[in-house]
């Protein structure tokens, strides 16, 4: 993604300090422009947490394609101005998913062929 000129970050409701700590374990840690978990233990949600990571990237939301792998981070994704992208490997099928409204794929190996059947660049 960098070498084409796009930024990629990771948001999850997950601990930050083991969202980092995960990231750096699988040697991915440089490839992320920003990496925002909760940084505490009362659960802000992770709309707040979009919220700040939009007004951090300093660009228009609908230029955010935001992949997540539940009908909650389409939600999100939708409340912050992103354009949602859901991967049916995660926690709901793809029936559930399909209630969303977004695109799906199967499998993160789907992502880029489903992003062309999109119209995504």
């Amino acid at each position: 993604a960098a070498a084409r000129g796009i930024a990629v970050s990771v948001l999850s409701a997950s601990q930050r300090d083991v969202l980092v700590r995960t990231l750096e374990a699988k040697r991915l840690l440089d490839r992320f422009q920003h990496v925002v978990g909760l940084g505490h233990t009362h659960a802000s949600g992770k709309l707040e947490e979009a919220r700040e990571l939009q007004s951090r990237l300093q660009l228009p939301p609908e230029d955010t394609l935001f992949i997540g792998d539940t009908l909650h981070d389409c939600e999100v994704a939708r409340q912050v101005g992103w354009r949602a992208l859901l991967v049916e490997t995660g926690h709901q099928d793809r029936a559930r998913l399909d209630e969303g409204g977004a695109p799906v794929c199967a499998s993160l190996a789907q992502l880029l062929p489903t992003l062309a059947a999109a119209g995504e660049p």
